[in-house]
C-alpha cells in the first residue's frame, strides 16, 4: 500500500467517525483572521500563500480544539515560496514542491522574515532556517486516480486536514444558495495555487471553505473570511475536473509550544468563542 493510499484510507476513517454536526471552523477563534496575509498583489507566489494559508488554518485548529498548546504566528507566505525556487522570485511553483519545501523547510514568521510585501527577496532568509524549521508541516502528496480527488478533500475536511490544490478552473464569484450559504461560482480559467480549510453540513449539504490569496474580495456574511467561500460537494467535483489538477494534504502543523502549563491551559492560546 503507497503512503498516499494508506493516509486516505485513514482520511476516510477519520470522516466516518465525525459526527453530523462536525465542523472545521477555525476562524471562530478570536482574532484568527490576524494571523493571515489576504492578497499576494502582483506576484506570482500564490503557492507560497497556499501553504501559509493551509499551515496558519491547521495550525488554529488544533490550538481551537483545545488539545494543542502551541503558538500561533502570523507567516511572510514569501520566504519559502522564494527558499524553494533558491531565491527566485520569478515564475511560479508547483504544488508538490511547495507542499515539500514547507515540509524539508518550515514557514517563516513574519518575526523573522518581515511583513509581506512585493519586494522581499532572499534577504536573511537562508541564515533563519532553524527558526523557520520550528513551524514544520506533515505532509501527503495526492497520488490517487482524478476521481477520487474531491472525496478525499471532502474527508480532510472534515477530519481538520487543510489541503493545498492547485488547478485551471476558475473561481468567477460567489452566490448564496438555497441554504444561505455564501458559495463560490466557477468560471474562466487559471492557473493557480489555492488552499481548502473548513467544513460545514447545513440542512444535509455538506461544504468546504475555499481560501485563495487575490484579497477580501468575497461576499461575507460576516462570520467567514472574505479571501474565501464555500463549495458544496457538486461544486467542489466541478473545480476538480480541470486541465490539471494537483494537492497535497497537511496531517499536521508544527509550532512552538509552552511547557509551563497544563494541557489546554496555555495563557498564550486565543480562547475558543
Amino acid at each position: 500500500m503507497s503512503a498516499w493510499s494508506t493516509f486516505a484510507s485513514h482520511l476516510e476513517e477519520m470522516a466516518n467517525d465525525c459526527t453530523a454536526d462536525a465542523s472545521f471552523l477555525w476562524w471562530k477563534i478570536p482574532h484568527a483572521l490576524d494571523f493571515f496575509t489576504p492578497s499576494q498583489e502582483q506576484q506570482p507566489n500564490c503557492a507560497g500563500f497556499a501553504l501559509a494559508n493551509a499551515y496558519t488554518a491547521t495550525l488554529l485548529h488544533q490550538i481551537g480544539g483545545c488539545w494543542s498548546e502551541q503558538l500561533p504566528a502570523k507567516i511572510n507566505p514569501m520566504a519559502t515560496w522564494v527558499m524553494s525556487k533558491e531565491g527566485s522570485d520569478i515564475g511560479g511553483q508547483t504544488i508538490s514542491a511547495i507542499a515539500l519545501a514547507g515540509n524539508a523547510i518550515g514557514n517563516y514568521t513574519v518575526e523573522l522574515a518581515g511583513e509581506y510585501d512585493q519586494q522581499n527577496r532572499y534577504r536573511q532568509w537562508r541564515n533563519l532556517t532553524v527558526e523557520a524549521s520550528e513551524r514544520q508541516i506533515g505532509v501527503s502528496l495526492f497520488d490517487g486516480e482524478p476521481e477520487e480527488l474531491p472525496r478525499a478533500i471532502l474527508n480532510a475536511q472534515k477530519s481538520g486536514c487543510a489541503v493545498i490544490f492547485g488547478n485551471s478552473k476558475a473561481v468567477s464569484g460567489t452566490h448564496t444558495d438555497g441554504n444561505g450559504v455564501i458559495c463560490a461560482t466557477l468560471g474562466g480559467s487559471w492557473s493557480h495555487a489555492t488552499c481548502f480549510a473548513g467544513y460545514q453540513r447545513v440542512n444535509g449539504t455538506e461544504y468546504v471553505y475555499w481560501l485563495n490569496s487575490h484579497g477580501n474580495i468575497y461576499a461575507t456574511d460576516g462570520t467567514t473570511p472574505a479571501f474565501g467561500c464555500w463549495m458544496d460537494a457538486a461544486t467542489l467535483e466541478r473545480f476538480c475536473r480541470s486541465r490539471f489538477c494537483d494537492a497535497a494534504f497537511l496531517t499536521y502543523a508544527e509550532a512552538p509550544y509552552a511547557l509551563d502549563v497544563e494541557p489546554t491551559l496555555n495563557p498564550n492560546r486565543p480562547e475558543v468563542a
